[in-house]
């Protein structure tokens, strides 16, 4: 590693132009790409995608339980969506926990959630404040209209029995103990929420409770025990206490009174019933009244309830916040409107429903990447540089000249002069041993291109087509799917077939329109035959081989592939560059030999002035970095 990160960084040195983000290879420069081969999953056309980043690699994710999880497709974080704010999320986080960190400490053990420092905290600080007074001063107020409305009616539905008594007995013995002690309220256990659940009838949903069944039961339950522990109960908000006793007056001066109260008596025995004729007879008088005081209205109504003559006062519920720096939906020239049960109620909503569903999305998401990453072997798509591998004079004033001349046909070099006209191919010829793969694994690494290696022994003599059904093995079938992903790619990615003599020279023939100014091939990707245009985008192509095949003769190339190519014999390269040959012979040693390595950790200057010294006897004139 450390032996790689001091390449990197000379190469960055001398290599690296115009602040790192080109590399001159020669007299060319390129763009470099910096996104690595990682599998991501996004929106696109209606559905959820597989895209390689930097590529045109797009294929659209198969899941029947991803479709379920539709309606949190868009949302980035767990903690916001359309209806949430992230910072509301965090000082909703605070309010439950009741802890006395600040604000920002508390957003610092939850940096998953996707906090900004400066903007969130300092926002939800903002809405922590006055969010925490009116849950004082609200008392059982704090509940919704509609929660109260609910356990009233549940309460006066439940027949006396020994369950009803044991946990009124129960609730007040608590009462007492938390006037005296500050003990918080008891949780709504299974047993309870069961027997909601089952008056109520039908996961509630008839009766128009909740978006949510178990946010409903659970703040219904919640509401229920907090009044059974107040020594009068059920409290009442001034809102239905009015609207009880306007709709009481209307009755009356409809004459309708006693035809009503005839009704609810016949009905006594079916509350739920009574409840629903009591909500329609109350909607109807009172059409643009808020849902949730209707409800407690309607269930007072039936419960027959009689509030004092003088209307309750009660704490503001509502506040404007201003001052806020995030943006949201929910936020308006700086400014948000925080209503205490609307807050709260569409939180427990949002934690219960949107927070599993997200969470549950993120896992699975994650699971058909890293199966479809298995499937596609992205690992041997990441360009490597053998820790041995020297960047000597040989390699900078021959060969990388060479490569970057074809990649500028190839590739385009970056500038306003770069080719339009893509075309060419790569054609490497020498002996085993001469560096052929490991010189293009070097270039594509520095060049944050994605290098897909074929192996021409892999696919044979008798793989002469590029679709993969048609291949004779397992090895052959998997070499050709990789081309074929390759140019399902189609940008930003290097095909590099080795050692080309011992393939089918047809199937070599299969790349002449790829690598002539059309940059057109038919290829089969998941048994869809494709025709590939990669014209305009970066792809190179790159062979390497033997001049002679297993068998000793010599092999023949295309010539129609061999027209279209620029072909370096790398061992003839060597005439007219001895001395460069011979230095970099030298260099290639140096991390191998035990006193040398340590002038190969140093400079590549230093290591060449350490050369002179050896070459001239004389250290005159020679400085060290």
């Amino acid at each position: 590693m450390q032996q790689d990160s001091l390449k990197q960084i000379r190469d960055k040195a001398e290599l690296f132009v115009d602040g790192g983000d080109l590399i001159q290879l020669g007299r060319h420069k390129f763009s470099v790409n910096r996104q690595p081969v990682e599998l991501a999953m996004l929106p696109r056309d209606g559905g959820l995608a597989y895209h390689l980043p930097g590529t045109r690699f797009f294929e659209k994710v198969e899941s029947a339980e991803l479709e379920t999880q539709r309606h949190v497709w868009d949302q980035a974080v767990v903690s916001e969506n359309a209806l949430v704010y992230r910072a509301e999320y965090l000082a909703w986080q605070m309010y439950k926990s009741g802890t006395q960190d600040d604000v920002a400490t508390f957003m610092a053990q939850r940096y998953h959630e996707g906090y900004t420092k400066g903007v969130h905290d300092h926002d939800a600080a903002l809405i922590l404040k006055p969010l925490l007074e009116m849950h004082a001063s609200l008392g059982l107020l704090r509940h919704s209209p509609a929660a109260r409305g609910y356990a009233r009616l549940f309460w006066h539905g439940w027949n006396e029995d020994d369950d009803k008594k044991a946990l009124a007995a129960r609730m007040q013995s608590k009462g007492r103990m938390r006037e005296f002690f500050g003990e918080k309220a008891v949780e709504p256990n299974d047993g309870l929420l069961k027997r909601i659940e089952e008056f109520f009838g039908n996961g509630m949903g008839g009766n128009g409770i909740a978006e949510s069944h178990s946010f409903a039961t659970h703040s219904l339950a919640s509401c229920l025990l907090s009044e059974l522990q107040s020594k009068h109960h059920f409290t009442r908000s001034a809102a239905a206490v009015e609207l009880l006793k306007s709709f009481r007056k209307e009755l009356t001066a409809k004459r309708a009174a006693k035809d009503f109260e005839e009704t609810l008596t016949a009905l006594a025995a079916q509350p739920l019933l009574a409840f629903e004729i009591a909500l329609d007879w109350v909607t109807a008088l009172n059409p643009n009244a808020d849902r949730g005081v209707l409800i407690e209205t309607a269930a007072m109504v039936v419960t027959n309830d009689q509030p004092p003559a003088a209307t309750p006062s009660e704490a503001s519920s509502r506040t404007t916040i201003t001052g806020l720096t995030g943006t949201h939906a929910r936020i308006a020239d700086a400014k948000l409107e925080l209503d205490y049960h609307e807050f709260t109620a569409r939180l427990q909503r949002y934690e219960q429903d949107i927070v599993p569903a997200f969470e549950q999305f993120q896992k699975l998401k994650h699971s058909l990447a890293e199966t479809r990453r298995r499937e596609l072997r992205l690992d041997q798509f990441k360009a490597g540089v053998l820790s041995s591998f020297v960047r000597n004079r040989l390699l900078d004033q021959v060969y990388l000249p060479l490569i970057g001349a074809n990649l500028a046909k190839q590739l385009g070099a970056a500038g306003s002069d770069t080719r339009t006209d893509r075309m060419g191919l790569l054609l490497l010829i020498s002996p085993p041993g001469y560096g052929k793969t490991t010189l293009m694994e070097y270039v594509a690494s520095r060049l944050g291109i994605t290098l897909v290696k074929i192996n021409g022994p892999a696919l044979g003599h008798h793989v002469t087509s590029l679709d993969p059904s048609e291949a004779r093995n397992a090895s052959a079938r998997e070499e050709v799917e990789k081309l074929n992903l390759a140019f399902e790619m189609g940008d930003n990615v290097m095909i590099y077939i080795d050692d080309i003599q011992h393939t089918n020279p047809e199937f070599l023939q299969k790349f002449i329109s790829l690598c002539d100014g059309t940059r057109k091939i038919e290829g089969v990707f998941k048994g869809e035959a494709k025709t590939y245009d990669l014209r305009g985008r970066k792809v190179a192509v790159v062979m390497a081989g033997n001049p002679y095949t297993e068998v000793g003769g010599k092999f023949q190339v295309p010539d129609m592939l061999a027209n279209r190519a620029d072909t370096y014999n790398l061992g003839d390269i060597l005439g007219g560059h001895e001395e460069a040959f011979k230095d970099s012979y030298i260099e290639n040693t140096l991390t191998s030999n035990a006193t040398l390595a340590r002038i190969a950790a140093r400079s590549h200057a230093d290591a060449l002035a350490v050369l002179k010294i050896a070459q001239t006897g004389s250290r005159e004139g020679v400085e060290f970095e």
